[in-house]
């Protein structure tokens, strides 16, 4: 057995431990580009939401929510304020429900959240000053809501 060792198996050595590192960097890479396809695709799918809720001019008012079963519910709000309500899956790949609401005279979209009943509340204001809660099921379907009147306190001084 020679001590020395053939100087082309080294660099055949060398040159596979490259191609190995090489394949790692290029799955990095693809799996980098898969997530930022799915990031663009959701921002891609919240404006196109957006533009057909409102032809003219949108508010641009996304807000959003996650309940315990992962998916995220978004509520985009047009400037008529109408309102989409959106619910994407745990990867904000596919669009699980939607439904569109409004435009309802006097009353504003405020806010939208979902419990770990994965039930989903909107907060509406009235011009008047009272407040609506909806309640939406699991498929963002409108169930019920609570009307809260204005609330003033007074002073009894006289």
């Amino acid at each position: 057995m020679s001590k020395w060792r053939d100087p082309r198996s080294a660099r055949a050595l060398a040159c596979d431990r490259h191609r190995v590192g090489f394949k790692h960097s290029l799955e990095k890479v693809k799996q980098m580009s898969f997530n930022l396809r799915k990031t663009l695709l959701s921002l891609s799918a919240a404006s196109v939401v957006c533009a057909a809720l409102q032809s003219g001019a949108m508010s641009g008012q996304i807000l959003s929510s996650s309940g315990s079963d992962t998916n995220t519910r978004f509520l985009l709000r047009a400037t008529d304020s109408s309102i989409a309500v959106w619910a994407l899956n745990a990867d904000n790949v596919n669009l699980g429900y939607n439904h569109y609401y409004g435009p309802y005279i006097g009353y504003e979209p405020m806010g939208i959240a979902t419990g770990a009943d994965n039930w989903t509340r909107v907060l509406w204001k009235h011009t008047g000053g009272s407040i609506v809660i909806w309640i939406l099921d699991p498929a963002l379907n409108y169930i019920t809501q609570g009307i809260w009147p204005v609330f003033r306190m007074e002073s009894n001084n006289a």
